[in-house]
């Protein structure tokens, strides 16, 4: 079995000694507070201060690391703050989703459960990882916090110890959540704005906001987004528990999360364009990027850089230039060269001339309506009929994805996974290493895949009503003989 470890440790110890010798400013989340201070919104304490945020691309002392279904990769930061060097750490039995690091252990998410690895063992095989939770995770992120790391479920709030013991749930009903030095605020699925205690044992509700977006934390306040087509967030202040409006020249996305700094909240508008909000001035300022905003889960911000993974992509941009990067995650272990965003415009149109253009996102003009007693979810590129009882849900993955869930199956932390669409360009036939996909339908610049789960996402008590919709959503088929009852279709 192959060792790693010792590299990885080894990697993380010389990058930290020739981070001192950079000019560029250090990722620590105290020394940047201590850089704003003279700020008077930052003379209070920093709430997410010695909170630990996972991610599916981490950076640590110049050093990202990021997960290729089994492989645990990494790449090093040059003087231009771009990606380098990369290379596979070593190989797990089982699928890497988010990745953190306290000290000198390595904490990861898994198809297998929640892992800690010790990265001062330089004897170690990935073996010796310690479960310390065995819920079967997908992409969902945890936080560290004073020795324990607190992670969702399904709509399940869950606390364990670093050092592994039993699993506490602490709250339920939960859609997004951050802890603080404070307490964890939560926002339920009602769209209510919790305190809960970092033990779980009190819990109080603060603001009925009716939001289904994500919460963020940025020193002394929160940053919340509504999780609709809305030209503004809210601005939540713990000391003093008020509430205020930042409103925005654009419509945000309800598809995308803000990102925020010292000096600026980053936006993705409704119709795909990025946006830097100045927080003195409420000045905006349109940012020529060719890549979208991810979530909070898939990625990191270094200052004005943005890190992050999207499905067998690496993505950086340089949010001050708008210079991008895109590069398959095959391609940078094999040290082929990333490609910018003007470089990816040609190769594109010389490889596959159908291909649309980088301001395709599937979700387009999303909606749900009534049509003849059926449920039609449909955007600006497809139509899918459904069962307008079948108790399903979506979410937009990212600009090519979405997916379609069984509620009672997911929010008792079952995933609930029915099928997911992806729009595939032509020629990219990378679909058919999936085990389990039928063709949904064809369009003049896209192929649209439906892609099945291949594990159990219910129990018994969901099981009749998830069988109800899976066996509904295994109609989406255009091949020959089945696309009289597809209820896909797409433009």
């Amino acid at each position: 079995m192959k060792k790693w470890t010792c590299n990885l440790f080894v990697c993380i110890l010389v990058t930290c000694l020739m981070a001192c010798g950079k000019s560029k400013a250090p990722t620590d989340q105290k020394e940047t507070t201590a850089k704003t201070e003279g700020k008077e919104q930052n003379e209070n304490k920093d709430y997410k201060e010695g909170v630990i945020h996972a991610s599916e691309l981490i950076l640590q002392k110049g050093v990202a690391f990021w997960g290729y279904d089994q492989k645990l990769c990494s790449a090093l930061l040059n003087e231009e703050n771009d990606l380098y060097d990369f290379v596979s750490e070593g190989e797990f039995d089982t699928t890497i989703y988010s990745i953190a690091i306290d000290g000198t252990s390595m904490y990861l998410t898994t198809a297998d459960g929640l892992l800690c690895l010790p990265l001062d063992e330089t004897e170690q095989e990935q073996s010796g990882a310690q479960v310390l939770d065995d819920h079967s995770f997908s992409n969902e992120d945890f936080e560290i916090y004073d020795g324990n790391i607190y992670f969702t479920y399904g709509t399940y709030l869950y606390r364990i110890s670093e050092q592994g013991g039993e699993t506490k749930k602490l709250e339920e009903n939960i859609e997004h959540y951050q802890v603080t030095s404070e307490g964890i605020y939560c926002l339920n699925t009602d769209g209510d704005l919790l305190l809960v205690s970092l033990d779980g044992t009190e819990r109080k509700t603060l603001h009925e906001l009716d939001c289904t977006g994500g919460i963020f934390f940025y020193q002394n306040r929160a940053f919340i987004m509504t999780g609709k087509e809305d030209h503004f967030v809210y601005e939540y202040t713990p000391k003093t528990d008020t509430v205020n409006d930042i409103s925005f020249e654009n419509t945000l996305s309800p598809y995308h999360e803000i990102w925020v700094t010292e000096d600026f909240i980053y936006y993705e508008s409704e119709d795909f364009k990025i946006y830097r909000y100045d927080l003195d001035t409420g000045a905006e300022t349109l940012i020529e990027v060719e890549y979208d905003l991810p979530d909070h889960s898939y990625g990191y911000m270094d200052h004005a850089t943005m890190y992050y993974v999207y499905s067998d992509y690496v993505y950086w941009i340089h949010l001050d230039n708008g210079e991008s990067f895109k590069l398959h995650k095959n391609e940078a272990l094999e040290n082929s060269a990333p490609v910018s965003q003007n470089d990816q415009t040609a190769n594109n149109a010389a490889m596959n001339p159908e291909s649309t253009d980088s301001t395709y996102h599937i979700a387009e003009g999303l909606g749900v309506y009534n049509s003849e007693g059926q449920a039609c979810l449909e955007s600006k590129h497809f139509t899918l009929y459904l069962p307008a009882d079948g108790d399903w849900a979506y979410r937009v993955m990212n600009n090519t994805a979405i997916e379609l869930y069984y509620v009672p199956a997911y929010e008792a932390g079952f995933g609930g996974h029915l099928v997911t669409i992806q729009a595939y360009d032509w020629g990219d036939n990378s679909y058919e290493d999936d085990p389990n996909y039928a063709i949904a339908g064809l369009s003049e610049n896209k192929k649209y895949i439906a892609l099945f789960p291949t594990d159990v996402q219910y129990d018994a008590n969901q099981a009749e009503g998830y069988t109800r919709m899976y066996e509904y959503v295994r109609r989406i088929d255009n091949s020959e003989g089945k696309e009289q009852n597809n209820p896909f279709s797409c433009y």
